[in-house]
């Protein structure tokens, strides 16, 4: 089994699902809004705890096509929290 084709399997087992950028609806709300990450806020935050799920089961040095780099999605998600705690 090839790296990518790995990871893709472990998307699945960590997500249940397709990865999120795969799903037509996380991508129908971005192209909707015109690409304004706040109105799909419910959509970017599933596609951001996949992402951490996938990290914590494979590595901060996997790579996935779905998801920000691992130090870049740390950053995002706790600028995320941040922002919803004020």
């Amino acid at each position: 089994m090839s790296e990518s084709a790995q990871y893709k399997v472990s998307m699945l087992a960590v997500c249940g699902r397709k990865p999120p950028n795969a799903n037509e609806s996380f991508k129908d709300c971005l192209a909707k809004n015109s690409y304004n990450e706040a109105k799909c806020r419910s959509q970017v935050d599933a596609l951001y705890k996949c992402c951490n799920a996938f990290y914590a089961q494979n590595g901060d040095n996997a790579k996935s096509a779905s998801c920000p780099k691992a130090s870049l999605l740390k950053l995002k998600m706790k600028q995320r929290a941040d922002e919803g705690s004020k």
